[in-house]
């Protein structure tokens, strides 16, 4: 995986660490299997680093290629989403420890 998207990845696993109990729950009950999450929400859950200090610096060039692929998951990237499968949201929900230790690994 490369690095820009690792790290993006990890941002986003931040982020559901603390919103996806409450994100899986609305998307299940709506029946949705993916969810469109607002760039600006991944702003507070940005692990800053000396690359990329800002969310929007490591955002814009992760955002060029689209998607990351990460196991059997496609997140998408958007000008102004983030789409997160419900399947992924689910994962770190249930297991984050493992799920950021498969990121750190990969």
């Amino acid at each position: 995986m490369d690095p820009t998207e690792k790290y993006l990845l990890l941002d986003i696993i931040t982020y559901l660490m603390s919103r996806g109990k409450e994100i899986a729950s609305l998307t299940s009950s709506a029946g949705q299997e993916k969810v469109k999450v607002e760039i600006k929400s991944f702003f507070w859950y940005h692990i800053k680093s000396k690359q990329y200090p800002r969310f929007m610096d490591l955002y814009n060039l992760v955002k060029k290629r689209r998607r990351i692929k990460f196991k059997e998951y496609t997140i998408e990237v958007t000008d102004k989403y983030i789409i997160i499968p419900l399947s992924f949201i689910k994962e770190v929900i249930n297991n984050p420890q493992k799920v950021l230790e498969e990121v750190y690994s990969s």
